[in-house]
């Protein structure tokens, strides 16, 4: 079963500091905002869906991290950490279609 494609517009309003979280998120992401926003509401409709069940959610096992060097600085540490997090993110939906 496929779901219709549709346009939508939708306006949201937000403080300066939700946009930047935002812009930084898609950057992160190599997207743009809009590009960002989209996927992320397809991943949500695609959770809606009838019988999307857990089993489609389910996240993968988690890798074991390396044990935290000492003279690791805070700034390799978290982009260590957001690395890891990204890659799971991705390791989701590996295999659908980006448009």
């Amino acid at each position: 079963m496929s779901m219709a494609n549709r346009e939508l517009g939708v306006t949201v309003t937000m403080d300066e500091h939700d946009w930047l979280l935002l812009e930084q998120a898609a950057d992160c992401a190599g997207m743009t905002v809009p590009a960002y926003i989209s996927w992320n509401a397809r991943l949500l409709a695609q959770q809606a869906r009838p019988g999307a069940g857990a089993a489609r959610r389910r996240l993968p096992a988690r890798a074991r991290r390396a044990r935290t060097v000492a003279d690791e600085t805070e700034e390799q540490a978290w982009a260590q950490s957001f690395s890891e997090r990204l890659t799971r993110r991705a390791d989701l939906y590996r295999g659908e279609p980006y448009r």
